[in-house]
């Protein structure tokens, strides 16, 4: 890393300065050293790496002087104590409402960005680090973020939040589960969606609207999707579309305390007589492939004879209130209910058959659905 050769005049000159009012007032110097600070111990405390050593050690720290965990810092020894007198980042400190100081604000991105938030997907932050006014130590650090990648599950095209250390002074104790946004907009599937996470927000205008953050990331969970053409044929029993007939076949995670709506779409037809009117029960079960998991939505479809496709489409709802997340594949299922031929679900490159299933809610705030609905 190198220095503009003013930065480094100007550290020099105040070391200088140090060193000049120390020596006239009868203070021992006995040397200077540079190095990197690790994190704040105290308010005018510190944790630094000498330069030729990788252990770090305390020091002390002039009170004017700000200093913040990986901080290139210039120190001189006086008496026992080595003592930072500067650093070589230019700042500015600014007072936050609560007391508390900033110290550096930094711009991140890559593999400089805090893994925390590199977890969260985030690639690109700007930073302002939070000391304690008390202690002096850094506690955290407010951000704005983005994701370089926006054309991938779980992208942030922008995030608010916060960061607030488990262990105050140690930035590395910080996980993605300290990560809190206040607002954040995500690119997913070609459209824009705009959460907000880990608590309800309260919206003035003029009167308050209260929005309950989806829990998870995002309300859209994922699609299953067939382009296969002709599956799940049916002579009679039930028959569920084969896990190797899917584009994707999803996990989807059921968070506890959610309403679900699962909207299915696609085609049907038998090779029966021309003009015949037959019947399908179309099903969407819990579970991979399968004809005996429960049921969450169920549809009579009657067609037509001739292995003309008809168009359906069957929205159904999924509760989960069993006090935790509940992880399942889903299945869709065809069988004949009426007639004597085969009975086809299709879908292809024109005419997809879809499922898709969003999260829509707490289940206490539309208790007429809930009530209604199959849990996971």
């Amino acid at each position: 890393m190198t220095y503009p050769d003013q930065l480094i005049e100007l550290i020099d000159e105040r070391a200088d300065k140090r060193i000049a009012a120390f020596a006239k007032s009868g203070a021992q110097l006995t040397g200077a050293s540079a190095g990197t600070a690790v994190y704040r111990t105290g308010a005018t405390t510190c944790q630094v790496t000498l330069d030729g050593s990788a252990l770090a050690v305390p020091v002390k720290v002039f009170g004017d002087v700000e200093v913040l965990a990986g901080d290139r810092v210039g120190l001189v020894r006086i008496g026992t104590d080595w003592t930072v007198i500067g650093t070589y980042t230019r700042r500015r400190k600014i007072t936050m409402p609560d007391g508390a100081t900033t110290g550096q604000q930094r711009m991140v991105w890559g593999a400089d960005t805090p893994p925390e938030l590199q977890a969260y997907g985030l690639t690109v932050a700007m930073m302002g680090f939070v000391l304690d006014s008390g202690t002096g130590l850094e506690v955290g650090y407010f951000f704005q973020a983005v994701s370089n990648e926006m054309d991938v599950p779980d992208s942030r095209a922008m995030v608010f939040g916060n960061v607030t250390y488990p262990t105050p002074g140690n930035p590395a104790s910080a996980t993605v589960a300290n990560v809190k946004t206040n607002f954040q907009m995500d690119m997913w599937a070609q459209f824009a969606l705009t959460i907000f996470k880990d608590h309800l927000v309260d919206f003035w205008i003029p009167a308050g609207v209260k929005f309950d953050g989806i829990h998870g990331g995002r309300a859209y969970l994922g699609a299953n999707t067939v382009t296969a053409g002709g599956v799940a044929t049916s002579a009679g029993s039930e028959v569920a579309i084969p896990s190797a007939s899917y584009v994707a076949e999803p996990t989807y995670n059921f968070l506890n305390d959610r309403l679900y709506r699962v909207v299915l779409k696609g085609l049907v037809f038998n090779d029966g007589a021309a003009g015949s009117i037959q019947s399908s029960v179309i099903r969407i079960r819990k579970g991979a492939a399968s004809t005996s998991g429960t049921v969450f939505a169920s549809f009579h479809k009657f067609h037509f004879g001739g292995s003309s496709s008809e168009d359906f489409s069957l929205v159904g709802y999924i509760k989960n209130t069993s006090g935790a997340t509940v992880a399942s594949k889903l299945s869709i299922t065809n069988q004949r209910s009426v007639g004597a031929s085969n009975h086809s679900l299709f879908g292809d490159a024109t005419f997809r058959l879809i499922m898709t299933v969003q999260d829509i809610g707490s289940p206490s705030d539309q208790a007429a659905i809930a009530a209604n609905s199959a849990s996971v």
